[in-house]
């Protein structure tokens, strides 16, 4: 569930730096390049764990738990990033990564998803 709620937060983050972006712009602003590669980064990032969210839990694919600590890892350097740049609220997006992280590895979850595969014949 947390990877979901992740997911759609980056995504709708995407939606404030777009406008951010847009409204400098259109000022005549100055628009830092990182700007720009943080969005794509964050589309990339949000798109990701929803799809990893999803498939955790329709199909138990144990790589999926690589590819997420992946995504987070690079939340993280995001996260580090936007507080660096003055961006306070990536504080949020790297304890969201880091509960992420622990979640994902729990012996609960490595139980769950070793455990008996769903059964997809009503489908």
């Amino acid at each position: 569930m947390i990877l979901y709620i992740q997911g759609a937060a980056t995504l709708l983050g995407v939606l404030g730096l777009t406008l951010d972006i847009k409204t400098r712009f259109d000022h005549g602003q100055d628009v830092n390049p990182l700007a720009y590669v943080l969005t794509v980064v964050s589309i990339i990032v949000g798109a990701a764990a929803i799809v990893c969210a999803a498939m955790i839990v329709a199909q138990k694919r144990y790589w999926v738990r690589q590819l997420v600590a992946i995504i987070e890892v690079i939340a993280v350097l995001y996260g580090l990033i936007n507080v660096v740049t003055g961006v306070f609220t990536g504080v949020v997006g790297i304890a969201l990564a880091v509960a992420v992280l622990v979640l994902a590895f729990r012996s609960e979850v490595t139980a769950w998803i070793n455990g008996p595969a769903p059964d997809n014949s009503t489908r």
